[in-house]
Protein backbone atom coordinates (compact mmCIF):
# COMPACT_ATOMS: atom_id res chain seq x y z
CA UNK A 1 0.00 0.00 0.00
CA UNK A 2 1.31 3.48 -0.91
CA UNK A 3 1.08 6.16 1.86
CA UNK A 4 0.52 10.03 0.94
CA UNK A 5 0.51 12.93 3.40
CA UNK A 6 -1.84 15.71 2.88
CA UNK A 7 -0.89 19.44 3.58
CA UNK A 8 -3.19 22.17 3.03
CA UNK A 9 -4.36 25.48 5.10
CA UNK A 10 -5.98 24.79 7.97
CA UNK A 11 -9.34 26.32 6.67
CA UNK A 12 -9.65 23.54 4.66
CA UNK A 13 -10.74 20.83 7.46
CA UNK A 14 -13.79 19.52 5.39
CA UNK A 15 -11.83 19.32 2.32
CA UNK A 16 -8.81 17.61 3.96
CA UNK A 17 -11.55 14.59 5.67
CA UNK A 18 -13.27 14.65 1.83
CA UNK A 19 -9.39 13.50 0.13
CA UNK A 20 -8.55 11.58 2.98
CA UNK A 21 -11.61 9.32 2.55
CA UNK A 22 -11.31 9.56 -1.20
CA UNK A 23 -7.95 8.41 -1.24
CA UNK A 24 -8.55 5.90 1.57
CA UNK A 25 -11.31 4.17 -0.80
CA UNK A 26 -8.35 4.59 -3.71
CA UNK A 27 -6.38 2.00 -1.75
CA UNK A 28 -3.94 4.52 0.04
CA UNK A 29 -2.34 4.97 3.45
CA UNK A 30 -2.85 8.33 4.54
CA UNK A 31 -1.90 11.14 7.13
CA UNK A 32 -3.32 14.30 7.87
CA UNK A 33 -2.11 17.20 9.52
CA UNK A 34 -2.12 16.85 13.06
CA UNK A 35 -4.31 19.55 13.96
CA UNK A 36 -7.29 17.76 12.11
CA UNK A 37 -7.26 14.94 14.20
CA UNK A 38 -7.34 17.35 17.13
CA UNK A 39 -9.68 19.34 15.72
CA UNK A 40 -11.89 15.73 15.21
CA UNK A 41 -11.55 14.34 18.53
CA UNK A 42 -12.63 17.66 19.93
CA UNK A 43 -9.53 18.02 21.82
CA UNK A 44 -8.50 21.63 19.84
CA UNK A 45 -9.97 24.73 17.66
CA UNK A 46 -8.29 26.52 15.11
CA UNK A 47 -7.31 29.59 16.79
CA UNK A 48 -8.83 33.17 15.45
CA UNK A 49 -5.80 34.97 15.98
CA UNK A 50 -2.31 34.79 14.40
CA UNK A 51 -0.54 34.80 17.75
CA UNK A 52 -3.25 31.83 19.15
CA UNK A 53 -1.89 29.80 15.68
CA UNK A 54 1.78 30.44 16.68
CA UNK A 55 1.45 29.07 19.94
CA UNK A 56 -0.55 26.35 18.94
CA UNK A 57 2.48 25.34 16.59
CA UNK A 58 4.57 25.46 19.32
CA UNK A 59 2.82 24.08 21.92
CA UNK A 60 1.77 21.02 20.04
CA UNK A 61 4.73 20.63 17.91
CA UNK A 62 2.51 20.62 14.45
CA UNK A 63 5.43 21.17 11.96
CA UNK A 64 8.03 18.00 13.50
CA UNK A 65 4.86 15.94 13.57
CA UNK A 66 3.63 16.51 10.18
CA UNK A 67 7.37 16.62 8.99
CA UNK A 68 7.58 13.14 10.15
CA UNK A 69 4.56 11.23 8.52
CA UNK A 70 6.00 13.46 5.47
CA UNK A 71 9.04 11.27 5.89
CA UNK A 72 7.19 8.07 6.41
CA UNK A 73 5.15 9.03 2.92
CA UNK A 74 5.49 7.81 -0.46
CA UNK A 75 4.17 11.32 -1.85
CA UNK A 76 2.24 14.73 -0.17
CA UNK A 77 -1.18 15.99 -2.09
CA UNK A 78 -1.31 19.63 -1.63
CA UNK A 79 -4.73 20.71 -1.62
CA UNK A 80 -4.28 24.39 -3.07
CA UNK A 81 -8.27 25.41 -3.23
CA UNK A 82 -8.91 29.01 -3.64
CA UNK A 83 -8.29 31.27 -0.45
CA UNK A 84 -8.86 35.14 0.42
CA UNK A 85 -9.40 35.75 -2.87
CA UNK A 86 -6.05 33.76 -4.00
CA UNK A 87 -7.22 31.43 -6.79
CA UNK A 88 -5.29 27.66 -6.04
CA UNK A 89 -3.33 29.28 -2.33
CA UNK A 90 -0.48 27.67 -0.94
CA UNK A 91 0.27 29.15 2.09
CA UNK A 92 3.81 29.40 4.07
CA UNK A 93 3.18 26.25 6.33
CA UNK A 94 2.22 24.47 3.26
CA UNK A 95 5.19 25.46 1.41
CA UNK A 96 7.35 24.52 3.91
CA UNK A 97 5.75 21.39 3.80
CA UNK A 98 6.58 21.24 -0.27
CA UNK A 99 10.04 22.05 0.90
CA UNK A 100 10.57 18.90 3.28
CA UNK A 101 9.00 16.86 0.56
CA UNK A 102 11.30 18.04 -1.92
CA UNK A 103 14.57 17.94 -0.48
CA UNK A 104 13.28 13.93 0.99
CA UNK A 105 12.69 13.06 -2.52
CA UNK A 106 8.89 12.65 -1.71
CA UNK A 107 6.90 13.20 -5.01
CA UNK A 108 4.60 16.15 -4.77
CA UNK A 109 0.66 15.94 -5.86
CA UNK A 110 -1.19 19.29 -6.22
CA UNK A 111 -4.76 19.16 -6.88
CA UNK A 112 -4.86 22.22 -8.72
CA UNK A 113 -2.62 24.33 -10.85
CA UNK A 114 0.34 26.71 -9.55
CA UNK A 115 -1.24 29.60 -8.04
CA UNK A 116 0.10 32.76 -9.41
CA UNK A 117 2.26 33.81 -7.02
CA UNK A 118 5.65 34.88 -5.45
CA UNK A 119 6.54 30.84 -4.92
CA UNK A 120 5.58 30.11 -8.29
CA UNK A 121 9.29 29.21 -9.42
CA UNK A 122 10.11 27.39 -6.73
CA UNK A 123 7.05 25.48 -7.13
CA UNK A 124 7.59 25.06 -10.36
CA UNK A 125 11.13 24.04 -9.62
CA UNK A 126 9.57 21.17 -7.60
CA UNK A 127 7.95 19.28 -10.11
CA UNK A 128 4.37 18.80 -9.00
CA UNK A 129 2.45 16.43 -10.36
CA UNK A 130 -0.45 19.03 -11.28
CA UNK A 131 -3.98 16.04 -10.67
CA UNK A 132 -6.28 19.21 -11.96
CA UNK A 133 -8.89 18.76 -9.46
CA UNK A 134 -8.73 15.12 -9.66
CA UNK A 135 -7.67 12.40 -7.19
CA UNK A 136 -7.67 9.92 -9.94
CA UNK A 137 -5.13 11.68 -11.88
CA UNK A 138 -2.60 10.41 -9.20
CA UNK A 139 -0.40 7.42 -10.99
CA UNK A 140 3.19 5.85 -10.37
CA UNK A 141 3.53 6.34 -7.08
Amino acid sequence: MKTITISSSMKFLKEMEDAEKQLREMGFKVFVPEGLIMVRSKKWTVPPTQDGKIEAVKKYDFIRKHYSKIIESDAVLVLNYDKDGVINYIGPNTFLEMGFAFVSGKKIFLLNPIPDSQISPEVQAMSPVILNGDFNNIKSL
